[in-house]
C-alpha cells in the first residue's frame, strides 16, 4: 500500500460490528495512520475525552448502540469546534446529506481517498 500523504496522523474508529472496525482498523494502520477503536458512541466520546490532543479526525457508524454516531459527533464537537468526521453506515435511510458520509460496504481505495481530501 502506498504511503499516504498524512500518515502518522491519529484517527479514532467507532463502529459496534467488530469486524467493520477491525477492517477499517487494518487498512488504516496499514496506510501509516494511528488508530483508536471504540466500540460505540459512548465509548468513541469516552476514548476522545482520553486521547483529545492527538485526535485528528473521527469515522462514525451512525446507528450503535447506547450513542448515535450523530449524538457522539455533537458532543465531542463542543469539546473540540471544527473536528472532523466521516460518517459510515449500512442503512440507506440513514443518510445524511450535510456531512463527509460513505455508505457500507465500501472500497478501501475508496475510504482512503476519502480520508486524505478530509485531511487536506
Amino acid at each position: 500500500m502506498e504511503y499516504t500523504p498524512h500518515a502518522r496522523k491519529t484517527i479514532l474508529i467507532a463502529d459496534d460490528d467488530v469486524y467493520v472496525r477491525s477492517f477499517i482498523k487494518a487498512l488504516l494502520e496499514r496506510a501509516g495512520y494511528k488508530v483508536i477503536e471504540a466500540y460505540d458512541g459512548q465509548d468513541a466520546v469516552e476514548k476522545f475525552i482520553e486521547n483529545r490532543e492527538e485526535i485528528h479526525l473521527l469515522v462514525l457508524d451512525i446507528m450503535m448502540p447506547r450513542k448515535s454516531g450523530k449524538d457522539a459527533y455533537d458532543e465531542i464537537s463542543k469539546l473540540q469546534p471544527g473536528i472532523k468526521a466521516l460518517f459510515v453506515s449500512g442503512y440507506a435511510g440513514d443518510l445524511m446529506t450535510d456531512t463527509d458520509y460513505l455508505a457500507k460496504p465500501f472500497k478501501a481505495s475508496v475510504l482512503l481517498n476519502h480520508l486524505n481530501g478530509m485531511l487536506n
